[in-house]
């Protein structure tokens, strides 16, 4: 499951031009029948491209070494915790939360 997270947010990320650089996994919680697990996704950005121009004041916000810009935003996913009865689909939530990391 946490294979077809992943591959989610690179595509999401990709579609975006962006980089996921980490993932941190803080919370794992059992709720009836479903796992509940929360944590912040990390990512960086390439200023320059055309695609992330869209982004308010991009060009202005600070810039790594590599020269991107980095932000996060919380996760959460939904999941059923016995995957036999389990369709292959989570509930994904990621918010974006205006946070740029110094």
């Amino acid at each position: 499951m946490l294979r077809r997270l992943f591959a989610f947010t690179a595509l999401f990320a990709a579609l975006l031009q962006a980089a996921v650089t980490r993932v941190d996994v803080t919370e794992k919680v059992d709720l009836a029948g479903y796992e509940r697990i929360a944590g912040k996704v990390y990512f960086a950005v390439d200023p320059k491209l055309p695609a992330n121009r869209a982004i308010a004041d991009v060009e202005l916000a600070p810039r790594n070494a590599a020269g991107l810009v980095e932000f996060s935003a919380d996760l959460l996913v939904l999941r059923p915790k016995d995957a036999a009865k389990s369709n292959g689909t989570a509930f994904l939530e990621i918010n974006h939360k205006r946070e740029v990391i110094l």
